[in-house]
């Protein structure tokens, strides 16, 4: 999606899900197979973050611009099956990031540089889909998602007016958010990537979508053995453990996402922090995973502006079985 700027085309913007909640009502023998280990009013869990880095370039008469954008959002959402195994329900989101930064040479005027101030408040989610043998296919649309700037002036006689994009809804339809395969037996977590390109000559865009997800389904109920009717044997102890921590990639331009994957023993908490090397730390993104590989992604950016060239820790924290575990990696912003 591209913003216009008196009358030169530029780029719009660019991070989860939160609780999902299953009822599964009695079925009929033909879909027992499929739904009955759905305990009836039981919940289910899920997390995701979404991410959308856009790069664009544009030439115009003597004008010649560069659009760089940045957004990330967070879903949570809550949806039931019915008795015939439709999915339906609803939710709500936010923004965690939202940036932009524009400069370029404007002719004779000299070069320009700004980074218009972007508007991107709460949002709802609309789920929908399809239950049926021990899996769902999930859809998730925002449709209400809306990014928008005001009037700018980036110096140089270069301003453009107020816009509104729906960049982040076009981004997760884009990674194939309205069709969601997940299982009702077992947690799940994926990630999901495209990068998009258009234009041609000296009017370019590549466009990068990032989205991680993460399902916990409904508990079936008690599940633990004991012939005869009796009580289940003790339960093993809850070990937080947090291993296989990896940056990729761990060399990066400024405003292009790393995305940082790790396993977890046990559903938790997890954090996901950022240390330049001179600096505050800053935690930029923060969801409830599911046991098992997940990710969360850094934006490459610190505040409103693209971080700096320079070496940084990107350090994840997890919280689990009232302990927490922390893990660090090393990358590069050059």
């Amino acid at each position: 999606m591209q913003r216009c700027a008196m009358g030169l085309s530029l780029l719009g913007l660019v991070a989860w899900i939160g609780s999902l909640m299953f009822v599964a009502p009695s079925v009929g023998a033909a879909q027992a197979s499929g739904l009955a280990h759905l305990a009836v009013s039981s919940t289910g869990h899920g997390t995701a973050e979404g991410i959308r880095v856009d790069l664009g370039h544009y030439t115009s008469g003597d004008v010649d611009s560069t659009s760089e954008s940045d957004y990330q959002v967070e879903l949570t959402f809550s949806f039931s099956v019915s008795q015939s195994g439709e999915i339906s329900g609803g939710g709500s989101g936010s923004y965690t990031d939202a940036h932009w930064h524009l400069y370029g040479q404007n002719g004779s005027n000299g070069s320009f540089d700004c980074y218009p101030p972007i508007d991107a408040g709460r949002f709802e989610v609309d789920v929908s889909g399809h239950a049926a043998g021990g899996h769902a296919t999930v859809a998730l649309s925002i449709p209400d998602a809306t990014e928008t700037n005001s009037d700018y002036d980036c110096g140089a006689n270069y301003t453009g007016y107020t816009t509104t994009t729906h960049d982040m809804a076009d981004s997760l339809s884009v990674v194939g958010g309205d069709h969601l395969d997940i299982s009702l037996s077992a947690p799940s977590s994926f990630t999901l990537q495209k990068t998009t390109s258009s234009g041609s000559s000296g009017n370019t865009e590549d466009d990068q979508h990032i989205w991680s997800f993460s399902f916990t389904p409904p508990s079936a109920g008690n599940t633990g053995g004991g012939g005869g009717g009796g009580p289940s044997g003790p339960v093993a102890p809850c070990m937080n453990s947090l291993t296989h921590v990896t940056a990729k990639p761990s060399r990066a331009p400024g405003g292009q996402p790393i995305a940082v994957r790790f396993h977890v023993s046990h559903a938790a908490r997890a954090s996901l922090i950022v240390s330049p090397a001179n600096g505050s730390t800053s935690t930029v993104a923060s969801l409830t995973v599911p046991a098992g590989r997940t990710t969360l992604v850094w934006g490459g950016w610190l505040g409103t502006h693209q971080a700096p060239a320079g070496a940084y820790k990107l350090t994840v924290r997890a919280a689990a079985c009232n302990t927490t575990r922390t893990q660090t990696v090393a990358v590069t912003i050059h």
